[in-house]
């Protein structure tokens, strides 16, 4: 069985969204590239915060 995927890369080269057929991952990101939320289908995963702490 073969798994099909897509990958969004922003123009930094930032993975900002994957699929597959059992999830969808997207990511924003600080102007760094930082990673500050992250959500999985429809459910908001994890907040960066600025200095490395994270909400979850």
């Amino acid at each position: 069985m073969m798994t099909l995927g897509r990958f969004l890369y922003d123009k930094n080269g930032s993975l900002i969204e994957t699929e597959n057929e059992h999830v969808i991952v997207m990511r924003e990101l600080d102007p760094v590239g930082q990673v500050i939320n992250e959500w999985q289908n429809d459910h908001w995963i994890v907040q960066y915060e600025y200095y490395g702490f994270f909400q979850v």
